[in-house]
Parts: structure tokens; sequence; C-alpha cells
């Protein structure tokens, strides 16, 4: 499930929800399917290809590793910023877990 068209990505930056950091920034908004959809966005800004390319798989494993506890029925966009080609994987999970969490994205744990 990923966000593919290019007029899906602009509808998202139009009218989505905004969440930054230092390192990615995640844009949000209703769908109207049973399943969440991802897309990101590297801008050549960044880095040279084998950069851009490292940044996309490292922000696919996090929404690979987070899809559990994503709330279904979105569009989520993920931009990364000219930092992100600095930031070790740890601190992109840190900031993506905590993106979700502000934007309101991650569904409620039920704990104890």
């Amino acid at each position: 499930m990923r966000v593919r068209k290019r007029g899906d990505f602009r509808k998202v930056q139009r009218s989505g929800r905004k969440t930054g950091g230092r390192y990615l920034i995640l844009l949000s908004m209703d769908n109207n399917l049973p399943a969440s959809r991802f897309g990101i966005t590297v801008s050549r800004k960044t880095g040279n290809a084998v950069t851009r390319n490292r940044i996309k798989r490292r922000i696919r494993e996090l929404q690979r590793l987070n899809r559990g506890s994503t709330l279904a029925g979105k569009d989520i966009v993920v931009i990364a910023t000219r930092q992100a080609s600095d930031a070790s994987f740890q601190e992109m999970e840190a900031e993506y877990r905590d993106l979700l969490r502000k934007s309101g994205l991650k569904k409620e744990s039920r704990g104890r």
C-alpha cells in the first residue's frame, strides 16, 4: 500500500496535516480506504543517489516496523530533510515514532 501518483502526493502536501522534526517531516490525511498508504520523498538536496537511496531504505524499514501501530485509513507521506543523511537509524527511528505520536497516527496501546 503505497502512495504512488504525483496527484496523490500533491493532495497530501496541500491539505494534509504536517508534523516536522529534525530529520523527517510527516504529512498525513484521511484516504477513505481500509488500510493506510505510505509515500516517501527525498530531495536531491539531501545528497547523491547513494545517499538518497540509503535514506529511502531506512524510511521504508521504519514504516515496515511501525505498520502495526499506525492507524488505518490514512495517506502518510514522509519527507526527508537535509540532516537525514547525517542521522543514524536509531535517531531516525526515535524521531519517526515521536512524529507518529505527535500527529495522532499511533494506535493507542492497551497496556497494563
